[in-house]
């Protein structure tokens, strides 16, 4: 419940957080490794399900990373700048039947638009009061958060159905929705970089391995930065790497808490103050 991006945009997000480079050790794009990179070498067949754009000024790392992937599926063939994109539940025919076909040791990233600028695009027709749709600010945002956490559940069913063992959900950033200022990270608040994090375990899973189940409940406080996301996933999939830093992934006992300076390691990371509270509370 303590958990922050290393940027407030997408691209310079996502090639901290699907790579080993972080903003305490950056590694140029080029040099890093990618989390597909590290399940292909265990063995994992891999997949990228996608509502962003192929390609673009804001897209270009992450596509280089998602084209890695062995089995490759966007929603449309848009490309640039255009953030058009029909609402998340686009992806939900591709995920029916990109999980049932999945064998064992599958990775599956399923890439959402969310709650993404501009707001009431995110939802579908008939979603919520047509008053909370038209509104930019606030109103528009808990509805496109709503209906990403009805998207996200859906999800969730559909991986249980088809067997996985694990769901983790994160966002690539945060938002400034009250202000105008979204995630422009040239007018950058805290609540830019503070997202959700949630790791789901199957039923199943929980039982055959309660130690790994009791050591997430241990991390759930702790503070952490996605930078080192990498991390995190290779010790949940249990892998076996050199590449991997037990002292970097949140679920692991050894995890070291570490400054979290965001924005290419510019700016120290402190809570936003919630404008609700007055002054000593």
């Amino acid at each position: 419940d303590d958990v922050i991006s290393p940027h407030t945009l997408t691209m310079q997000s996502l090639e901290k957080v699907l790579t080993n480079s972080n903003n305490e050790f950056p590694t140029p794009f080029a040099k890093s490794l990618s989390v597909i990179d590290i399940f292909h070498r265990a063995g994992f067949h891999t997949k990228w399900i996608s509502n962003q754009n192929r390609a673009g000024i804001f897209d270009n790392q992450v596509s280089v990373i998602a084209n890695s992937a062995d089995c490759i599926r966007f929603s449309s063939t848009r490309v640039g700048t255009d953030y058009e994109a029909e609402p998340d539940e686009v992806l939900l025919p591709m995920v029916d039947r990109a999980l049932p076909e999945s064998q064992r040791n599958t990775l599956v990233f399923v890439h959402l638009m969310g709650a993404h600028w501009e707001y009431p695009r995110r939802v579908p027709i008939g979603y919520g009061t047509q008053e909370s749709k038209q509104k930019a600010g606030l109103g528009g945002y808990d509805l496109a958060i709503r209906y990403g956490d009805s998207v996200l559940t859906k999800l969730i069913r559909k991986a249980q159905d088809a067997g996985f063992d694990t769901v983790v959900f994160l966002s690539d950033h945060g938002e400034s929705p009250h202000d105008g200022r979204r995630h422009n990270p040239g007018e950058y608040v805290p609540e830019m970089v503070e997202i959700p994090f949630l790791i789901w375990l199957s039923p199943a899973f929980r039982e055959a391995h309660p130690e790994c189940a009791l050591r997430i409940g241990r991390a759930c406080h702790r503070p952490y930065m996605t930078d080192d996301f990498f991390h995190t996933l290779i010790d949940l999939a249990g892998i076996q790497s050199s590449a991997f830093d037990p002292t970097r992934s949140v679920v692991n006992d050894a995890f070291k808490v570490r400054p979290r300076r965001v924005i290419h390691g510019q700016i120290a990371y402190e809570p936003a103050r919630d404008p609700h509270l007055s002054e000593g509370q």
